[in-house]
């Protein structure tokens, strides 16, 4: 393979991740900002454009930490998927910052690691690949059932401004966010199919950019921004530590055998399902509890990032 081929393989699974953690970030999450643009279907086009763009960089971030730290453990894809989170929320926008050192958990960690990283990007994709198909098709129809009760959450559950949006809308947002997810999982797939390695001049570019929006969005933040970066590079730390360490068998390795053609056809029961459940969940108030939901996951996300950082460093003492 040509070094201009590798790269094109690495763009794909660049832009496919970044698709696949974007969607799970903004959409199935039900950001209320992104939410509105994807509503207003096509012409949000280039706001769209601008949000994927930013997660290529987010997304490259995590590739590269996967592979130059050679993780192959859970444990590890939860410290990369925090890393990932944090750049998120800390390096063009400040959310990271509303309420340290809450803030460095929530979103950053309790969702972004555990449902974008773990679940929306590995074991989602993990299923397509060992799940028969009618458990599959349920698994997706599942998914869409939850992800309509869980847009409730914008009608102003958490104590934010109450977004409501019209099942005409919700369909829209469905439709358009969806297919970029599918987009992007065919493209993660291409991508994994000959790894990750990331060049020298890719990582000192991608990390020269990190760094610096870390500074600037962070500078005026100070002594918390300091804060996170010592936890950031704790992180990175421990991620060196346990390099190619842990369990013989990579959980990684999976994903770079594709899928079943068949596992694809059955991802549109997702949007599917959750267009025909959210009317019925919104014409019968059927709001979910979102404070007791993030409650639960907030210590969740604390409890498997101490676990992570404590299995990293069992990992790599073994060594």
């Amino acid at each position: 393979m040509t070094r201009l081929t590798g790269f094109a393989h690495r763009l794909a699974a660049v832009a496919g991740t970044a698709l696949v953690l974007q969607f799970f970030s903004e959409f199935y999450f039900m950001n209320e900002g992104p939410a509105a643009a994807a509503a207003r279907g096509l012409v949000a086009l280039p706001e769209m454009a601008e949000l994927t763009a930013w997660y290529g960089l987010f997304a490259y971030v995590f590739l590269i930490v996967l592979d130059r730290c050679a993780v192959r453990s859970l444990a590890g894809l939860l410290l990369a998927g925090s890393i990932f989170g944090w750049a998120v929320e800390g390096l063009v926008i400040p959310m990271v910052y509303e309420a340290p050192p809450l803030s460095f958990l929530w979103p950053s960690v309790s969702w972004h690691a555990l449902i974008d990283v773990i679940a929306g990007w590995f074991l989602l994709r993990l299923a397509m690949r060992r799940l028969a198909w009618p458990w599959l098709a349920l698994l997706f129809a599942g998914l869409g059932v939850a992800w309509a009760f869980w847009a409730s959450w914008t009608w102003g559950g958490t104590g934010e401004a109450a977004v409501v949006f019209t099942p005409a809308e919700f369909r829209t947002i469905v439709l358009v966010s969806a297919t970029s997810w599918m987009i992007g999982t065919i493209l993660a797939d291409i991508g994994a199919r000959t790894g990750f390695e990331a060049s020298r001049w890719e990582v000192g570019a991608v990390g020269l950019a990190a760094i610096s929006l870390f500074a600037i969005t962070g500078v005026s933040f100070l002594p918390w921004s300091a804060a996170l970066a010592l936890v950031v590079v704790l992180t990175c730390g421990a991620l060196f530590w346990a390099r190619g360490a842990g369990p013989r068998h990579d959980l990684l390795a999976p994903l770079t055998t594709p899928p079943p053609p068949g596992a694809y056809v059955a991802m549109p029961l997702m949007p599917v399902a959750a267009g025909l459940t959210y009317p019925v969940v919104l014409d019968h108030d059927l709001a979910i509890p979102a404070d007791a939901v993030i409650l639960l996951l907030v210590p969740l996300g604390a409890l498997g990032f101490v676990w992570a950082l404590v299995q990293a460093v069992r990992e790599g003492r073994s060594t």
